[in-house]
């Protein structure tokens, strides 16, 4: 996670065919390491983005606690949503 501007973040991961098996320790490190982390630096707002189509990873993220706001159409740099 990288501070955009004051109190702004953004998170980043990059997903493989594997996912299902790495995202326990993913959850895990997310819980305890980077969110206490943000949240001593003053974060008001963590965006992190998702393809629309990678449902999995849209779920885990509402599990983290995320919700969405909106979708960005065309934003990939393959065009997709």
């Amino acid at each position: 996670a990288a501070e955009q501007r004051g109190g702004l973040w953004i998170a980043w991961s990059c997903g493989t065919r594997r996912m299902k098996r790495c995202v326990p320790g993913i959850t895990e490190f997310s819980r305890a390491v980077l969110g206490p982390q943000v949240a001593v630096h003053g974060a008001w707002r963590v965006e992190a983005r998702a393809l629309a189509t990678k449902e999995l990873a849209l779920r885990w993220l509402a599990r983290l606690g995320a919700t969405q706001r909106c979708r960005l159409p065309g934003y990939d740099r393959n065009g997709e949503d």
